[in-house]
Protein backbone atom coordinates (compact mmCIF):
# COMPACT_ATOMS: atom_id res chain seq x y z
CA UNK A 1 0.00 0.00 0.00
CA UNK A 2 1.44 3.33 -1.16
CA UNK A 3 2.15 6.48 1.18
CA UNK A 4 -1.08 7.97 3.24
CA UNK A 5 -1.30 11.82 3.01
CA UNK A 6 -4.40 14.13 4.27
CA UNK A 7 -6.39 17.11 3.35
CA UNK A 8 -8.86 18.96 4.82
CA UNK A 9 -11.92 20.23 2.15
CA UNK A 10 -14.68 23.05 3.60
CA UNK A 11 -17.37 21.18 2.29
CA UNK A 12 -20.11 23.70 2.81
CA UNK A 13 -18.28 26.15 0.52
CA UNK A 14 -17.25 25.85 -3.17
CA UNK A 15 -13.59 26.81 -4.15
CA UNK A 16 -13.08 29.00 -6.84
CA UNK A 17 -11.96 27.22 -10.20
CA UNK A 18 -8.53 28.12 -10.01
CA UNK A 19 -8.04 27.60 -6.62
CA UNK A 20 -9.48 23.72 -6.49
CA UNK A 21 -7.26 22.85 -9.84
CA UNK A 22 -3.87 23.84 -7.71
CA UNK A 23 -5.10 22.25 -5.03
CA UNK A 24 -5.91 19.37 -6.75
CA UNK A 25 -2.26 19.32 -8.75
CA UNK A 26 -0.58 19.23 -5.24
CA UNK A 27 -2.47 16.59 -4.53
CA UNK A 28 -2.10 14.42 -7.32
CA UNK A 29 1.37 14.83 -6.69
CA UNK A 30 1.20 13.09 -3.44
CA UNK A 31 -1.39 10.55 -3.76
CA UNK A 32 -5.22 10.43 -4.86
CA UNK A 33 -8.64 10.20 -2.96
CA UNK A 34 -9.70 6.91 -0.94
CA UNK A 35 -11.96 7.54 2.10
CA UNK A 36 -12.92 9.70 4.37
CA UNK A 37 -11.63 9.57 7.93
CA UNK A 38 -13.08 12.72 10.12
CA UNK A 39 -16.15 14.96 9.76
CA UNK A 40 -15.47 17.73 12.80
CA UNK A 41 -17.18 21.32 12.63
CA UNK A 42 -17.89 21.34 8.93
CA UNK A 43 -14.75 20.30 7.76
CA UNK A 44 -14.16 16.62 5.89
CA UNK A 45 -10.95 14.93 6.08
CA UNK A 46 -9.60 12.96 3.42
CA UNK A 47 -7.26 10.01 3.21
CA UNK A 48 -4.83 9.71 0.07
CA UNK A 49 -3.33 6.21 -1.40
CA UNK A 50 -0.42 7.03 -4.31
CA UNK A 51 -2.51 3.12 -5.48
CA UNK A 52 -4.42 6.22 -7.34
CA UNK A 53 -2.39 8.65 -7.81
CA UNK A 54 -3.14 8.51 -11.88
CA UNK A 55 -6.20 8.80 -12.02
CA UNK A 56 -6.82 12.26 -10.03
CA UNK A 57 -3.92 13.54 -11.67
CA UNK A 58 -5.56 13.18 -14.60
CA UNK A 59 -8.63 14.73 -12.90
CA UNK A 60 -6.64 17.30 -11.69
CA UNK A 61 -4.46 17.97 -14.46
CA UNK A 62 -7.63 19.40 -17.03
CA UNK A 63 -8.69 21.75 -14.12
CA UNK A 64 -5.32 22.90 -13.44
CA UNK A 65 -4.63 23.92 -16.78
CA UNK A 66 -7.64 26.06 -17.30
CA UNK A 67 -6.94 27.55 -13.93
CA UNK A 68 -3.26 28.18 -14.45
CA UNK A 69 -4.05 29.86 -17.87
CA UNK A 70 -6.12 32.37 -15.95
CA UNK A 71 -9.03 31.40 -17.98
CA UNK A 72 -12.43 32.45 -16.09
CA UNK A 73 -14.31 29.27 -16.88
CA UNK A 74 -13.11 25.71 -16.69
CA UNK A 75 -13.88 23.61 -19.65
CA UNK A 76 -16.82 21.59 -19.91
CA UNK A 77 -14.61 18.34 -18.99
CA UNK A 78 -12.91 20.66 -15.84
CA UNK A 79 -16.70 21.36 -14.74
CA UNK A 80 -17.75 17.84 -14.87
CA UNK A 81 -14.82 16.93 -12.81
CA UNK A 82 -15.45 19.31 -10.04
CA UNK A 83 -18.59 18.01 -10.26
CA UNK A 84 -17.52 14.72 -9.45
CA UNK A 85 -15.27 15.92 -6.62
CA UNK A 86 -18.03 17.98 -5.20
CA UNK A 87 -20.47 14.82 -4.92
CA UNK A 88 -17.63 12.52 -3.64
CA UNK A 89 -16.93 14.35 -0.78
CA UNK A 90 -20.49 15.18 -0.23
CA UNK A 91 -21.06 11.90 -0.15
CA UNK A 92 -18.01 11.13 2.59
CA UNK A 93 -19.39 13.37 4.91
CA UNK A 94 -22.87 11.81 4.89
CA UNK A 95 -21.55 8.81 5.69
CA UNK A 96 -19.36 9.50 7.42
CA UNK A 97 -21.92 11.60 9.46
CA UNK A 98 -23.89 8.78 9.79
CA UNK A 99 -20.68 6.14 10.79
CA UNK A 100 -20.15 8.58 13.50
CA UNK A 101 -23.91 8.20 15.29
CA UNK A 102 -23.62 4.09 14.53
CA UNK A 103 -24.17 2.50 17.81
CA UNK A 104 -21.97 -0.05 19.47
CA UNK A 105 -21.84 -2.33 22.76
CA UNK A 106 -19.65 0.04 24.32
CA UNK A 107 -22.28 2.73 24.37
CA UNK A 108 -23.85 0.21 26.91
CA UNK A 109 -25.68 -3.38 26.95
CA UNK A 110 -28.83 -1.36 26.95
CA UNK A 111 -28.11 0.93 24.63
CA UNK A 112 -31.20 0.15 22.20
CA UNK A 113 -33.24 0.71 25.47
CA UNK A 114 -31.93 3.91 25.63
CA UNK A 115 -32.95 5.15 22.39
CA UNK A 116 -36.12 3.34 22.65
CA UNK A 117 -36.75 5.28 26.15
CA UNK A 118 -35.50 8.90 24.42
CA UNK A 119 -37.79 8.34 21.01
CA UNK A 120 -40.92 6.99 23.01
CA UNK A 121 -40.66 8.75 26.91
CA UNK A 122 -40.72 6.90 29.50
CA UNK A 123 -44.33 6.28 29.92
CA UNK A 124 -44.20 4.41 26.80
CA UNK A 125 -45.60 0.54 26.75
CA UNK A 126 -43.66 -1.62 25.34
CA UNK A 127 -44.09 -5.34 24.24
CA UNK A 128 -40.58 -6.53 23.02
CA UNK A 129 -36.93 -4.75 22.50
CA UNK A 130 -34.41 -6.85 20.50
CA UNK A 131 -30.89 -5.68 20.11
CA UNK A 132 -28.11 -7.71 18.09
CA UNK A 133 -24.25 -7.32 18.25
CA UNK A 134 -21.51 -8.55 16.08
CA UNK A 135 -19.68 -11.34 17.32
CA UNK A 136 -16.67 -10.26 15.21
CA UNK A 137 -14.30 -12.35 13.00
CA UNK A 138 -12.50 -13.94 16.29
CA UNK A 139 -15.71 -15.69 17.44
CA UNK A 140 -16.79 -16.08 13.83
CA UNK A 141 -14.43 -15.70 10.87
CA UNK A 142 -17.09 -15.26 8.66
CA UNK A 143 -18.28 -11.57 9.89
CA UNK A 144 -17.25 -8.61 8.86
CA UNK A 145 -18.61 -6.53 11.43
CA UNK A 146 -16.41 -5.23 14.15
CA UNK A 147 -16.98 -7.18 17.86
CA UNK A 148 -19.68 -4.79 19.10
CA UNK A 149 -21.22 -3.14 16.16
CA UNK A 150 -25.13 -2.73 16.67
CA UNK A 151 -26.80 -5.05 13.48
CA UNK A 152 -30.23 -4.73 14.98
CA UNK A 153 -32.77 -2.63 17.36
CA UNK A 154 -36.27 -3.15 17.02
CA UNK A 155 -39.25 -2.07 19.29
CA UNK A 156 -42.70 -3.23 19.55
CA UNK A 157 -44.70 -0.80 21.38
CA UNK A 158 -48.66 -0.01 21.74
CA UNK A 159 -49.28 2.43 19.56
CA UNK A 160 -50.36 5.77 21.19
CA UNK A 161 -53.57 6.48 19.00
CA UNK A 162 -55.06 2.89 18.99
CA UNK A 163 -53.72 1.41 22.78
CA UNK A 164 -55.34 -2.02 20.47
CA UNK A 165 -52.61 -1.79 18.16
CA UNK A 166 -49.17 -2.76 18.22
CA UNK A 167 -46.36 -0.71 16.45
CA UNK A 168 -42.93 -1.89 15.48
CA UNK A 169 -39.70 0.19 15.10
CA UNK A 170 -36.53 -0.89 13.27
CA UNK A 171 -33.31 1.31 14.34
CA UNK A 172 -30.73 2.24 11.34
CA UNK A 173 -27.92 0.94 12.77
CA UNK A 174 -25.16 2.99 10.56
CA UNK A 175 -26.82 6.07 11.91
CA UNK A 176 -28.74 5.23 15.46
CA UNK A 177 -31.95 6.63 14.16
CA UNK A 178 -34.97 4.96 14.00
CA UNK A 179 -37.35 4.58 10.93
CA UNK A 180 -41.07 5.12 10.48
CA UNK A 181 -42.96 2.18 12.48
CA UNK A 182 -44.77 -0.33 10.65
CA UNK A 183 -48.36 -1.82 12.36
CA UNK A 184 -47.79 -5.28 13.65
CA UNK A 185 -50.34 -7.89 12.32
CA UNK A 186 -51.43 -9.88 15.82
CA UNK A 187 -52.12 -13.47 15.64
CA UNK A 188 -53.35 -15.43 18.69
CA UNK A 189 -53.51 -18.69 20.09
CA UNK A 190 -56.79 -19.85 21.33
CA UNK A 191 -59.68 -17.53 22.02
CA UNK A 192 -58.90 -14.67 19.84
CA UNK A 193 -62.11 -12.72 21.94
CA UNK A 194 -59.67 -13.00 25.15
CA UNK A 195 -56.81 -11.43 24.31
CA UNK A 196 -55.80 -8.45 26.19
CA UNK A 197 -52.60 -6.16 24.57
CA UNK A 198 -52.01 -5.08 28.25
CA UNK A 199 -51.17 -8.36 29.73
CA UNK A 200 -48.44 -8.38 27.17
CA UNK A 201 -46.78 -4.29 27.75
CA UNK A 202 -44.82 -2.79 30.05
CA UNK A 203 -43.90 0.65 30.99
CA UNK A 204 -40.43 1.09 30.02
CA UNK A 205 -40.06 2.96 33.00
CA UNK A 206 -40.53 -0.31 34.73
CA UNK A 207 -37.35 -1.77 32.85
CA UNK A 208 -34.24 -0.81 34.87
CA UNK A 209 -30.97 -1.63 32.95
CA UNK A 210 -28.97 0.70 34.82
CA UNK A 211 -26.75 -2.30 36.76
CA UNK A 212 -26.52 -4.46 33.88
CA UNK A 213 -23.36 -3.83 32.44
CA UNK A 214 -21.87 -4.27 36.25
CA UNK A 215 -23.48 -7.38 36.04
CA UNK A 216 -22.10 -8.69 33.07
CA UNK A 217 -18.82 -7.70 34.15
CA UNK A 218 -19.04 -9.92 36.94
CA UNK A 219 -19.56 -12.66 34.67
CA UNK A 220 -16.03 -12.17 32.73
CA UNK A 221 -13.77 -14.33 34.73
CA UNK A 222 -16.34 -17.21 34.59
CA UNK A 223 -16.73 -16.92 30.66
CA UNK A 224 -12.70 -17.14 30.57
CA UNK A 225 -12.55 -20.06 32.38
CA UNK A 226 -14.21 -21.63 29.23
CA UNK A 227 -13.88 -18.90 26.08
CA UNK A 228 -10.61 -18.08 24.55
CA UNK A 229 -12.42 -15.34 23.10
CA UNK A 230 -16.25 -14.21 23.49
CA UNK A 231 -18.35 -11.88 22.61
CA UNK A 232 -22.21 -10.12 24.13
CA UNK A 233 -23.98 -11.09 21.09
CA UNK A 234 -27.61 -9.90 22.35
CA UNK A 235 -29.69 -7.73 24.83
CA UNK A 236 -33.68 -7.76 25.01
CA UNK A 237 -36.88 -7.66 26.65
CA UNK A 238 -38.68 -11.00 26.06
CA UNK A 239 -42.25 -10.65 26.28
CA UNK A 240 -44.09 -13.08 28.39
CA UNK A 241 -44.55 -16.64 26.47
CA UNK A 242 -44.44 -20.38 27.16
CA UNK A 243 -41.30 -20.32 29.91
CA UNK A 244 -42.04 -16.87 31.33
CA UNK A 245 -45.36 -15.24 32.63
CA UNK A 246 -43.46 -11.83 32.58
CA UNK A 247 -41.05 -10.16 31.37
CA UNK A 248 -37.37 -10.66 31.27
CA UNK A 249 -34.18 -8.58 30.18
CA UNK A 250 -32.01 -11.98 28.34
CA UNK A 251 -28.57 -11.16 27.03
CA UNK A 252 -26.94 -13.21 24.91
CA UNK A 253 -22.86 -14.54 24.66
CA UNK A 254 -21.48 -16.42 21.44
CA UNK A 255 -17.28 -17.70 22.29
CA UNK A 256 -14.65 -19.74 21.13
CA UNK A 257 -14.55 -22.80 23.89
CA UNK A 258 -11.06 -23.08 24.95
CA UNK A 259 -10.97 -26.89 24.71
CA UNK A 260 -11.62 -27.38 21.42
CA UNK A 261 -11.86 -24.12 19.43
CA UNK A 262 -15.67 -24.79 18.77
CA UNK A 263 -17.83 -21.57 18.88
CA UNK A 264 -20.74 -22.36 21.65
CA UNK A 265 -22.81 -19.88 23.14
CA UNK A 266 -25.05 -19.41 25.75
CA UNK A 267 -27.67 -16.63 27.85
CA UNK A 268 -28.59 -15.03 30.78
CA UNK A 269 -31.82 -13.61 32.02
CA UNK A 270 -32.94 -11.04 34.56
CA UNK A 271 -36.06 -9.73 35.87
CA UNK A 272 -36.88 -6.50 34.24
CA UNK A 273 -35.90 -4.30 37.67
CA UNK A 274 -32.52 -5.77 37.66
CA UNK A 275 -32.88 -7.23 41.29
CA UNK A 276 -32.90 -11.03 40.35
CA UNK A 277 -30.82 -13.38 38.11
CA UNK A 278 -33.43 -15.73 36.73
CA UNK A 279 -31.12 -18.05 35.05
CA UNK A 280 -27.43 -18.00 34.29
CA UNK A 281 -26.91 -20.67 31.32
CA UNK A 282 -23.96 -18.19 29.43
CA UNK A 283 -21.00 -21.47 29.50
CA UNK A 284 -21.96 -24.80 28.23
Amino acid sequence: MGAQHNVAVRANRALPTRQLGLMLLTIASQGALAAPLINNNGRVKMKFDTRWRSMLAATSLSIGLAACSGADDATDEAGEALDTIAAQVEGAADELSGSANAPTFADGPDVCFKAAAEKLGADAKVAEIASFFSEGPDVDPSEDEPKGQLQTCTVDYQDPEDPRKLLSMRMDSSTGEFQEPQQVEISVSGNAAEFNLDDYLVKLSDVNTSGLAAKLEEQKAKLDEVYSTHAWTGVRLTEPGAFSDVHLIRVDVAGRIEANDIKGDGYAEFSIDGTKTIGNRLVP
